[in-house]
């Protein structure tokens, strides 16, 4: 699935410090849609009602496990201290003309590179008490994959060329959509 490389066009061989990570669009995993394509996340269908942002959080998720995964499976080293990336998007058609809409799906996929992220979140449920029905905060640990392969994803650890869009997959093929990063690492960055 996954192998280094020792150029995006050269042939597959093992390289020390380059590694091609591809990410397949993930599919719904519980629910009606189960077994169907997430989607893409984009910045022109961004979530304006709460059962949408709750689906597009599920959507975030989902492409940030399928990173990890990845990316592991690709044997990407951890604890690098600076890596450069290219994306390439292959989408089903080829109907996407602007890579930067697509930067929602990006960062997800590009947050399961920074070391994992566990946190308290406090939502609020619904009970019923007596024949009123009130709103009672309940905190829960929510936990993010991450391989740790930098320290964060800022530029002091990442560096990324614009996003680029690869020859489409075709409208009867069962994969959706395919988002291959070509990883190089680079030395640390000297303190000014």
């Amino acid at each position: 699935m996954t192998a280094p490389l020792a150029e995006a066009s050269g042939p597959a061989v093992a390289t020390a410090g380059v590694w091609q990570v591809v990410i397949t669009m993930p599919c719904w995993e519980t629910g009606k849609r189960r077994g169907e394509p997430v989607g893409w996340l984009s910045m022109n269908n961004l979530p304006s009602s709460r059962w949408e942002k709750i689906r597009w959080d599920k959507a975030k998720k989902l492409w940030r496990l399928a990173s990890y995964e990845a990316v592991v499976v690709a044997g990407v080293t951890r604890h690098l201290p600076r890596i450069h990336i290219d994306v390439q998007i292959r989408t089903s058609i080829n109907n996407v003309k602007d890579p930067a809409n697509l930067e929602p799906t990006l960062k997800p996929i590009i947050d399961a590179f920074g070391p994992e992220r566990i946190y308290q979140q406090t939502i609020k449920k619904k009970v019923k008490v007596g024949d009123q029905v009130v709103e009672v905060p309940q905190r829960r640990t929510v936990t993010e994959k991450g391989r740790g392969v930098i320290p964060g994803d800022d530029p002091r650890y990442l560096q990324r060329t614009e996003s680029t869009f690869g020859v489409p997959l075709g409208r009867k093929n069962p994969i959706k959509g395919v988002v291959t990063l070509t990883i190089r690492r680079l030395p640390a960055q000297e303190a000014a």
